[in-house]
């Protein structure tokens, strides 16, 4: 009687609970979902406004997405990424052309993605004149420079452009290899979109603008990076000899370490460094974000003969690497 008990209250508990533990698994015993709370439709936005929704409070560790979109519109434009599930977030409209709008709150829980979208409501902040908001540009890479080789997307966010088709929004793509002026492959009266494939770039390194074009009346200039150079790396401990606590002994025609395990170098780059990561035997042991130099000090207690490659990535995603073999000997290992 007593254990006919204890399950049906256990059952109990797992069906008025929002989730549940299998073996350090969670499992929900319903979909998640995401309700956006503000605004919700028909609503006057003007300045500063906080974009409310709730979640299930199981789901508060998961980030949230915000998207936009214009009136008659399929293209969901992105306001705002990877924000803590906080509930609220504060959106300034002022960059917005004055008009009609939806808004869409997403949450993805585990490769399930919820989401909640408002009815129609108004921007008015008083922004009449066409405009260019706002140009961002990113590469297939994810690396914020831009390599030969890369697909370069270009966004431009155009303000009271309506009555604009995409031949009207042209962009100067000379330092991406495109000779002189390139009209945007796809326009829906808001955004503008361009994308070149294969970037070959016949110019030095160094930073260049995209000039974007709006129906000759507005123009806006955003800078990049470009970089075909890889970084340079140098080992500069250690190097063939005999230490001990760091500290140089004499020399020898391989590394030994006693009682320690550092590795310093230098790095370079024409633009800027990306990270440093370091491997023993083949096992990403530390990512180091550095400009100039670096200091690593390997706490595992490892002993024997080891590889050590250090890997320096620069900011368009080029790599150089070196890598040394040491002998380690620890007499007091714990």
């Amino acid at each position: 009687m007593l254990r006919y008990l204890y399950f049906s209250l256990l059952s109990v508990s797992i069906l008025l609970s929002s989730t549940f533990d299998v073996n350090g698994i969670s499992v929900y015993d319903s979909d998640p979902s995401i309700n956006l709370l503000y605004p919700t439709g028909g609503e006057v936005l003007t300045g500063n406004v906080t974009v409310r929704w709730y979640t299930d409070a199981s789901y508060s560790s998961y980030l949230v997405y915000i998207y936009v979109a214009p009136e008659n519109s399929y293209s969901w434009i992105e306001v705002a990424r990877d924000l803590p599930n906080t509930g609220s977030f504060v959106w300034d409209t002022s960059n917005y052309t004055d008009g009609h709008y939806r808004l869409l709150v997403e949450i993805n829980v585990e490769n399930y993605i919820a989401h909640d979208s408002s009815d129609e409501f108004i921007i008015d902040n008083d922004n009449s004149d066409l405009k260019i908001v706002d140009v961002s540009v990113s590469t297939n890479s994810g690396y914020p420079a831009i390599k030969n080789g890369d697909t370069v997307e270009i966004v431009a966010i155009i303000a009271h452009g309506e009555y604009l088709n995409r031949l009207d929004i042209m962009a100067n793509l000379t330092c991406l290899g495109k000779v002189g002026t390139t009209p945007a492959e796809f326009f829906d009266g808001h955004s503008a979109r361009w994308e070149i494939h294969d970037v070959y770039c016949d110019i030095s390194d160094g930073k260049r603008y995209i000039a974007i074009d709006a129906y000759g009346i507005e123009e806006y200039k955003v800078e990049v990076t470009l970089d075909n150079t890889p970084p340079s790396l140098e080992i500069v401990y250690p190097t063939n000899g005999v230490y001990f606590l760091n500290k140089f002994i004499f020399p020898s025609d391989s590394i030994y370490l006693l009682f320690s395990f550092t590795v310093e170098g230098n790095v370079s780059d024409s633009t800027d460094i990306s990270s440093v990561e370091i491997f023993i035997d083949n096992v990403l042991e530390a990512s180091i974000s550095t400009s100039l130099s670096f200091r690593w000090e390997c706490s595992s207690s490892i002993v024997g003969y080891h590889t050590v490659t250090v890997k320096v990535i620069d900011t368009a995603g080029h790599e150089t690497k070196e890598t040394l073999g040491a002998h380690v000997f620890k007499f007091f290992t714990s």
